[in-house]
């Protein structure tokens, strides 16, 4: 047995005593949010930001707040149906939702059209939109609350009520990169 056999057995076995301790003390390592492919260009807050409170209406003219969703993540999509991008996007949340949506997630497409329900529900007919419910503020004040700069612009929430992170223009919410961004909040709700 060489010096050299010697020394390198040591520092392996100092390497793995200390990788383990690290381990003990940090525990396990949690994957980060998969953000690629079609959600490259979503952005993940290093800490989950308070949303603020505001407040909408549903397809019954009936005053909702974010605290209705509570233990849901929700994925807030900002648009209107004056907006060309929001017309493309609109069929991937749709399927979106019709995929993963239930107790445990929602796409909550809030429209600002001053017109109201009458334009979202005209719209929604002409797209074929089948499995998202109509929301809608009037005044935009959801939009400005949250600090939209153009449409489309979403919003994830934590089912906690608190953004995790956003992507602001249009999306693939119908890819496989989009439900596991979705899955990845939703498999934590129970945890």
């Amino acid at each position: 047995m060489s010096i050299e056999w010697l020394a390198t057995r040591f520092i392996r076995h100092i390497g793995a005593a200390v990788g383990l301790v690290f381990v003990a003390v940090t525990g396990p390592a949690i994957a980060a949010p998969p953000v690629a492919g079609a959600m490259a260009n979503f952005i993940v807050h290093d800490a989950p930001k308070p949303a603020p409170e505001v407040r909408f209406d549903d397809a019954d003219g009936n005053p909702l707040t974010l605290s209705d969703f509570a233990g849901k993540v929700v994925l807030v999509n900002f648009w209107a149906t004056w907006c060309g991008p929001c017309k493309v996007e609109m069929p991937g949340l749709d399927a979106l939702q019709g995929e993963l949506g239930g107790a445990r997630f929602e796409v909550l497409a809030l429209s600002g059209d001053r017109a109201g329900m009458k334009a979202i529900l005209t719209f929604y007919d002409e797209i074929g939109v089948l499995h998202l419910k109509r929301y809608v503020d009037k005044t935009m004040a959801t939009h400005r609350a949250f600090g939209t700069k153009g449409l489309p612009t979403t919003v994830l929430l934590d089912a906690e009520g608190r953004e995790v992170g956003r992507l602001v223009g249009p999306a693939e919410w119908d890819s496989d990169d989009a439900r596991d961004l979705v899955r990845y909040y939703v498999e934590r709700v129970d945890k």
